[in-house]
């Protein structure tokens, strides 16, 4: 190979980096971006005190592996938020792989204006994303 297609070559992998999305880079594709399992989702929901909730929040969903439980389980909508659209792309298309689509909404948002978009939670559920606003923040929330 001669040094001015290796330099061309070289170039159009530069160029196709910076066009990249650095988060898409480095998770796209991922069903699951942090620690945890449906086993564990489910068990910790059948713990808390209640069964049945009206409003259900995945605060920092992500690519919504425990939101697929959690509407499994709950049966009821669950508004899912993350602030990487492509993530939550991701998710519809599992979820209506899954056959829960119509009870999962995905709003591309941040995670601390929340409280603003949905006054009255009875389940703000959030598997390893609260530390992004702060986990007193996310408490507060």
């Amino acid at each position: 190979m001669t040094a001015s297609v290796a330099s061309g070559i070289v170039a159009r992998h530069e160029e196709r980096m910076t066009d990249l999305d650095p988060i898409g880079l480095f998770f796209g594709g991922m069903e699951k971006l942090g620690p945890g399992s449906d086993t564990d989702t489910v068990q910790v929901l059948r713990s808390l005190p209640r069964e049945r909730f009206d409003v259900v929040v995945d605060a920092g969903c992500g690519a919504g592996r425990q939101t697929l439980a959690l509407a499994k389980v709950l049966g009821c909508r669950i508004d899912a938020v993350d602030s990487h659209q492509p993530f939550l792309d991701a998710l519809g298309g599992r979820a209506a792989q899954a056959g829960v689509a119509s009870l999962i909404h995905a709003r591309c948002m941040d995670m601390k204006d929340i409280p603003a978009i949905f006054p009255d939670i009875d389940l703000l559920w959030s598997e390893g994303a609260a530390y992004n606003i702060g986990f007193a923040n996310a408490l507060a929330c």
